[in-house]
């Protein structure tokens, strides 16, 4: 069984008085198990102090994560912060993995292949749950590094999270190893033991898709060429968000739903359309896979707000004193306009203490849509709150 705590602090500057609260924290409310791991979430600035750094350094295990823009804990929540959750447990082990630099463009799979096997080398025995921490590589999908791990563990379940930033260009984005940062690489953990990981995901409620429905009939990995066999301008045109074969502005805050074809679950999993080409093609933020099912949802404010609190309530219901790690869409908080901590407050303010959690904002989410007999239907999402309780 794994136990968690959590430990923040909004100190940058000094160095040692951050570690010292995430340290005097961490003390006064863990009873240590013998096998341990960090999981944290920050923005670039704490490891261009020195702040990550120094306090990797200060504990006796592995501390793995990646930036955000912002994040919770169930004390607290803010934007230039620095949270930690450590899991802790006698009868689970964890064991981190580090890619090789990870190319530009091109096939990724070797890369993360070779990783994989050093860190299973001489191990028999099958993880239960593989947390991984991604780069934001512009020339790749997300669904890369899920098919990836998905494939060589034999579709074990894979849960995580993007990198996110607050930069235009996405520049600050990193995943963290201990002392060490990185662009391209990514970061995971294969946990085994007694572990029997529990997730949820939710995007768009039934209230906000639009009643229109088509079918994926061009496309090239995450670009979308067609819809019905219509020119993304024509389709568009067609269910009022183009006109004169141009595609309205906003168009970005309208998730695609896609159902993936011969999924058991029927779950969508919504897309984020981050720009649209010359020829009317619509680059998206994961797979468009042809011959899925799509459709058209809402992602505005009360939504964002709708969907936050049906995640949450799930949490309290379904898994009451478990520890919980959470990640949502970037998308969703930029939905949220000025009031940028509001789902993550809502967090703060209905989750008791008694299940231990850490929420951070992603570049995309990583988590299952089913768990059955020990195998996962592995799935990149957009515009998606995520969670595993562990």
């Amino acid at each position: 069984m794994i136990k968690a705590v959590t430990a923040y602090t909004y100190e940058i500057d000094d160095i040692k008085k951050a570690v010292g609260e995430v340290t005097s924290q961490l003390h006064e409310k863990m009873v240590p198990g013998k096998n341990m791991l960090g999981l944290v979430s920050c923005s670039l600035d704490y490891s261009e102090s020195g702040v990550l750094e120094a306090l990797a350094a200060a504990l006796p295990f592995p501390v793995i994560g990646a930036t955000t823009i912002s994040q919770s804990v169930n004390a607290a929540s803010g934007m230039l912060m620095l949270t930690l959750m450590v899991l802790y447990s006698d009868d689970c082990t964890f064991s981190v993995g580090v890619t090789d630099p990870l190319p530009e463009t091109g096939d990724m799979s070797e890369v993360i292949s070779e990783s994989y096997k050093r860190v299973k080398a001489g191990v028999n025995e099958r993880e239960k749950l593989i947390l991984a921490f991604v780069p934001l590589l512009f020339n790749h999908s997300g669904d890369e590094y899920v098919n990836a791990l998905s494939r060589l563990s034999d579709r074990v379940p894979v849960f995580g999270t993007v990198c996110s930033d607050d930069t235009r260009d996405y520049t600050n984005c990193h995943t963290f190893f201990g002392k060490e940062r990185y662009r391209d690489r990514m970061i995971y953990a294969l946990v085994y033991g007694n572990c029997e990981p529990e997730f949820e995901t939710v995007s768009v409620s039934f209230e906000a898709k639009l009643p229109f429905l088509g079918e994926i009939t061009s496309s090239t990995g995450n670009v979308l060429h067609s819809i019905n066999d219509m020119s993304l301008p024509v389709y568009f045109e067609s269910v009022g968000l183009a006109a004169g074969g141009k595609i309205m502005g906003g168009i970005n805050a309208v998730p695609f739903l896609i159902n993936f074809s011969g999924d058991d679950d029927k779950k969508q999993v919504a897309r984020a359309l981050f720009s649209i080409l010359p020829d009317g093609s619509c680059v998206c933020g994961g797979e468009m896979p042809v011959g899925c099912g799509i459709t058209l949802g809402i992602s505005d404010k009360s939504e964002v707000t709708s969907t936050a609190n049906t995640m949450l309530d799930q949490i309290i219901e379904k898994y009451p004193g478990r520890p919980v790690l959470i990640y949502s869409c970037m998308g969703r908080r930029l939905s949220l306009g000025g009031d940028a901590l509001l789902e993550l407050n809502y967090a703060v303010k209905k989750i008791p203490s008694s299940n231990v959690f850490m929420m951070a904002y992603a570049g995309g989410e990583i988590c299952p849509t089913s768990y059955k007999d020990g195998t996962a239907t592995n799935r990149f999402h957009n515009f998606t709150i995520v969670a595993c309780a562990l």
